[in-house]
């Protein structure tokens, strides 16, 4: 499944990077469990992540798979904060 986030293109244009073989890579993070389809890991289990990124310019990079575990909740509260968080709105 391709993850599709609600809007096409985010872009903060006060942050450039430019990499080579004399700069270690940049590392960041990003919130991916929901997006435009709606949940995307709503079953415990290891998933292999991916991201992939395609340039103003057509350039494309690809990141290595990361295996990602996706546990049960582990305490009661930790149950109904997923409840009220994936379950049905009322």
């Amino acid at each position: 499944m391709h993850y599709r986030p609600f809007m096409p293109c985010c872009v903060d244009g006060g942050q450039s990077l430019v990499l080579d073989e004399r700069m270690p890579a940049h590392h960041d993070s990003a919130f991916i469990g929901y997006g435009r389809d709606g949940f995307y890991f709503q079953s415990t289990g290891e998933y292999l992540v991916r991201a992939h990124d395609v340039g103003n310019d057509r350039t494309s990079v690809t990141s290595p798979a990361l295996r990602l575990r996706v546990r049960a909740p582990a305490t009661p509260v930790d149950e109904r904060v997923g409840e009220l968080l994936m379950g049905p709105e009322r």
